[in-house]
């Protein structure tokens, strides 16, 4: 587990590092020209609304529910569980995506207040094409939540490490013959590629798409209420990302700007890693408690068994003297073991750590 933590670790920084490298290169190619104001507003605006209304819980409101399925009743339960909650997100997401579309402008608008008309009218355009990544990163965030559920990490962490690669080839490679509309496309595949790369490995693990919409189901229905909580405990960094934008489309002094991009560097590469990984380590512990708390079941049972089978026969004071002691086990049980597998405090644990 602490191997496969490092290792994840280690994939996350370098993807940011690529991501920073991303930065410098738009930077460079566009400096502050109103092409690279209307794009940094375009691309903030579909990835704040996806942390607002739906956000990096994908996962964390998954894996739980779908990992008690996998223990406590069987494979076809948990994959039934699984395509109605991909199917829900898809939903949702799209029907963001295409609000989105619709009203670009007034949203550009109210992101951006300050800013051109000639800023806002491309920024229009450019969100228009990047919407429907909100839908990608849905995908992507769910498909995540299932491979970590059955014991895969590797390829999850690597997600960011793509979509950063084909944005810095883009801008090594292609950038001078499409310009700022080809960086929008690039950043959609991007987005794009996250949920495709993580296909193949859903496949040899079992996973198989059902047009499954069982919304009004108990699991379905326990996944939302506990990712409200959770929701509302990330809105801070979508609240700062919108405040920051919209004093920002204000500024026409270029030292202003540049403070603003150094402080967008610093929010968007240094303290997202951190982040990332931290739901990460959450997504691994959660899969190894689960695994656990399928143990423990199982050596309790294996005990109370071997107990019965060796004392038959015995007189009747001893049989409840037994009895007792099971009723005792089944209580530090119960004490012990499911808290530690269903509270909440974990991720504020594993967040203090970090």
């Amino acid at each position: 587990m602490f191997s496969t933590a490092v290792l994840m670790a280690a994939i996350v920084i370098v993807a940011k590092a690529l991501g920073l490298l991303r930065d410098i290169l738009v930077a460079n190619a566009y400096g502050m020209q109103s092409a690279a104001q209307a794009y940094e507003i375009a691309s903030r605006l579909p990835i704040m609304i996806f942390d607002f209304v739906i956000g990096g819980v994908v996962s964390a409101a998954f894996i739980p529910i779908f990992s008690e399925l996998l223990v406590k009743r069987s494979e076809k339960d948990a994959m039934r569980f699984a395509n109605s909650y991909v199917n829900l997100i898809f939903v949702l997401t799209a029907t963001m995506a295409l609000l989105g579309i619709l009203f670009s402008d007034s949203l550009v608008r109210f992101l951006a207040p300050e800013a051109s008309s000639e800023v806002l009218s491309l920024a229009s355009y450019l969100s228009k094409i990047m919407f429907p990544m909100i839908v990608f990163t849905g995908l992507a965030f769910s498909f995540v939540g299932i491979l970590q559920s059955l014991g895969e990490f590797r390829i999850p962490a690597l997600i960011s490490l793509v979509s950063n690669s084909i944005m810095v080839a883009y801008l090594f490679f292609l950038n001078s013959f499409f310009g700022i509309v080809g960086l929008a496309v690039a950043m959609l595949l991007g987005w794009a590629s996250q949920a495709l790369v993580q296909v193949p490995k859903l496949r040899s693990l079992g996973y198989r798409y059902s047009p499954v919409f069982d919304f009004a189901s108990p699991e379905i229905k326990r996944s939302l209420k506990s990712a409200l909580p959770i929701l509302i405990g990330t809105w801070t960094q979508p609240i700062c990302s919108l405040i920051n934008t919209r004093y920002a489309s204000g500024l026409d002094n270029a030292g202003e700007l540049c403070e603003e991009a150094v402080f967008g560097v610093y929010a968007d590469e240094v303290d997202i890693p951190l982040g990332e990984c931290r739901f990460d380590l959450i997504a691994l512990v959660f899969a190894h408690q689960t695994v656990v708390d399928k143990y423990a079941r199982e050596l309790i049972a294996n005990c109370l068994c071997h107990e019965r089978r060796s004392n038959r026969g015995v007189h009747a004071a001893r049989e409840r003297e037994q009895r007792l002691a099971g009723a005792d086990l089944f209580t530090d049980r119960s004490d012990g073991i499911l808290p530690v597998v269903c509270h909440g405090p974990v991720a504020v644990c594993l967040a203090d750590a970090i």
